[in-house]
């Protein structure tokens, strides 16, 4: 999740924090800041929101340690999870869980240097918080303006591709769901049926509307995972022959499947800034991580292990057809519909940053319905042409997450603090990292491309 839409996230579970603190209505809780920083780093906000921000208290607006590993594993958590059995089975039984290990490792590392940037450039310019692109055209633009706001346009597009690649996902998804529950040969019906229900929600503007099913959704999610362990433990058995390797081209599919359920970086700077002892922020990250990390390799590993060669791009489909198994089906679909207008929300408020003071407030409010109407339309029409869960999947976490997790991290650290002098050993991480980065991203894109093609060739043929 980029940095937006965690910041969406994290605000819709801080909300319900507070209304189980403190028995409040969920309209008298500002979920989402209205605070808009503009092109000149400046914020704005309205009169109203002034006040009602004035009267939540620092301590209510603050995060326990507990809360922000919550908030952490959260953002981490998803579809993308499910895809881990099957990107061991593209890797091998070996170089899958080294990969995870170093992905997260990487990305930990990214994670520390964007949380350093962001907390360093918010004492600099007295600002409590940045956007993704609005902290990188601060940082670029005092030495080039017209290349700060080309990395800050820049980072926006690729921000807003990657959401909408993971709403793309969700509508495959549904579909691939609906067949394996109904056992209906044609996938694309299914995933048109859903239109109706996801543009319902995706007109929905006020996100505080979602804090109960956002906390439903967490605790659905914890007792689908616990389901699906309960059943791959008792069925592992050592797939003949067992790859521990396989061939390049399925490893990097493989690889954009992992990296794909490691794009928490975003939550970073927003949950630092929130958690109340901050001084403990860095271990808590930590700890989480690897908790994360090592619930996918288990996930992954496991998963695998019991369905061995037969194991599907979601591995929700290799489970038996039995009314527990099914029930699972349904409640994944449900927290996967759910998910779709917080992701939907980071492409619109983006969008909207561009056009929302060029127009008067009346043709601003059919502009973005118009907006939000063709989004939806357009990843719909993206898993109509593109069926291909998995593959679609490590394209998205190869061709966005590579750069908003890899490359963008080392840089923005480094211009930022070039001049305080940097040790010799965070230049050498800074460039193995950026170099990771782009390695993962031209090998990892293009083996993607590749490998959808050959599969459009495959079904040509058959």
């Amino acid at each position: 999740m980029c940095r937006q839409q965690q910041q969406v996230l994290i605000e819709v579970l801080i909300a319900a924090d507070a209304m189980a603190n403190n028995n409040r209505s969920p309209e008298n809780i500002p979920l989402i800041s209205e605070e808009r920083v503009d092109d000149h780093g400046t914020a704005s906000e309205s009169q109203d929101d002034t006040t009602e921000k004035e009267s939540l208290t620092d301590e209510e607006n603050s995060l326990a340690t507990w809360q922000v590993m919550m908030h952490l594993f959260r953002a981490f958590a998803g579809v993308g999870i499910l895809g881990l059995p099957s990107g061991i089975h593209h890797a091998g039984i070996l170089a899958g869980p080294l990969t995870i290990v170093v992905i997260g490792a990487f990305s930990l590392y990214g994670m520390v240097l964007l949380s350093a940037t962001s907390t360093e450039i918010s004492k600099r310019t007295g600002m409590g918080s940045y956007t993704y692109g609005n902290l990188a055209k601060e940082i670029i633009s005092v030495h080039n303006v017209a290349i700060g706001y080309f990395s800050k346009v820049f980072l926006d597009t690729i921000l807003c591709a990657m959401q909408l690649g993971f709403c793309t996902v969700y509508f495959e998804f549904f579909g691939a769901t609906m067949v394996k529950l109904l056992n209906h040969p044609h996938p694309r019906l299914w995933t048109i049926s859903f239109l109706p229900v996801v543009l319902g929600l995706a007109l929905i503007t006020n996100i505080r509307k979602l804090v109960y099913s956002s906390i439903v959704a967490n605790i659905a999610l914890i007792v689908v995972l616990l389901t699906l362990f309960q059943y791959f433990i008792p069925n592992i058995k050592i797939p003949t022959p067992d790859p521990l390797i396989t061939n390049p081209m399925a490893y990097l599919v493989a690889f954009g499947q992992f990296l794909y359920g490691f794009e928490g970086i975003g939550t970073v700077p927003t949950l630092q800034n929130k958690m109340r002892e901050k001084d403990r922020f860095m271990r808590t990250l930590m700890i989480t991580l690897l908790f994360v990390a090592s619930l996918y390799i288990s996930f992954g590993t496991t998963g695998y292990l019991a369905f061995g060669s037969s194991t599907k791009p979601s591995v929700t489909f290799n489970l038996p057809d039995e009314p527990v198994y099914q029930a699972l089906h349904v409640v994944f679909i449900l927290i996967t519909l759910f998910s779709y207008p917080i992701q939907f929300f980071v492409p619109i408020d983006i969008i909207k940053s561009y056009i929302d003071h060029k127009l008067p407030n009346k043709k601003l409010i059919a502009v973005e319905l118009g907006l939000r109407v063709s989004l939806v339309l357009f990843t719909l029409g993206l898993a109509i042409a593109i069926p291909q869960l998995d593959n679609y999947m490590a394209l998205i976490g190869c061709s966005t997450a590579t750069i908003v997790t890899f490359i963008f991290p080392p840089i923005l650290h480094t211009i930022c603090f070039w001049n305080e002098g940097l040790a010799k050993w965070q230049l050498i991480l800074s460039t193995v990292t950026l170099l990771f980065g782009a390695l993962s991203f031209a090998s990892g894109t293009y083996s993607c491309i590749l490998s959808i093609i050959k599969r459009f060739q495959n079904l040509a043929a058959a």
